[in-house]
């Protein structure tokens, strides 16, 4: 994967105590294997069903189990065959002034893009919306119930999720005192 960096700096000023930099680069982040592992079908799976104890005995029993509610692991996950690494792109501006011999002040504005950032997206189910009154406020509210194959339960898949891309724009100013004359900031 070709991740570029580059930068320049002009000297603004004669005495060469002001300078204007630009810096762009894009980092690529490794996928965790921890998001991974969820679609390995020799992990950590489980089914969830509402449990109807029919003889009162507190132990459960087959024939007890109820509606589907649930399950995740392996057998409930894949992996986007076009899942790709995330990456920030970053930009840089920054103004450097020598206030006096071995003080400068700078302010930088930035600019971070994170993309393709990975999840895990509920590829089967549907979602109905449903009025519900805010037991609080008395308002009503809409909730979502959601509607999966009750045999199988909703399927995953792991994926490049557009909804976990996030912008970032900051300007920062910072006072550096070299080390001389045995003090430094």
């Amino acid at each position: 994967t070709l991740s570029p960096r580059g930068g320049v700096i002009y000297q603004l000023t004669r005495d060469g105590k002001t300078v204007l930099k630009a810096s762009a680069a894009r980092y690529y982040h490794q996928i965790s294997t921890t998001i991974l592992s969820s679609a390995n079908p020799n992990s950590l799976g489980f089914q969830v069903f509402e449990w109807h104890d029919l003889n009162n005995d507190l132990r459960f029993q087959p024939g007890e189990e109820g509606a589907f509610q649930g399950a995740s692991g392996g057998i409930q996950t894949s992996i986007d065959p076009d899942l790709k690494a995330p990456h920030t792109d970053e930009f840089l501006i920054t103004v450097e002034r020598e206030i006096m011999p071995d003080f400068r002040l700078t302010g930088t504005l930035s600019f971070r893009n994170d993309r393709r950032q990975v999840g895990v997206r509920d590829v089967t189910s549907t979602f109905e919306p449903v009025p519900f009154q805010d037991p609080v406020t008395g308002n009503t509210i809409t909730v979502f119930n959601q509607i999966f194959d009750p045999v199988n339960g909703p399927q995953f898949s792991v994926v490049n999720a557009t909804q976990l891309d996030q912008d970032f724009r900051g300007f920062e100013v910072i006072a550096t005192k070299r080390f001389s004359n045995r003090r430094q900031l």
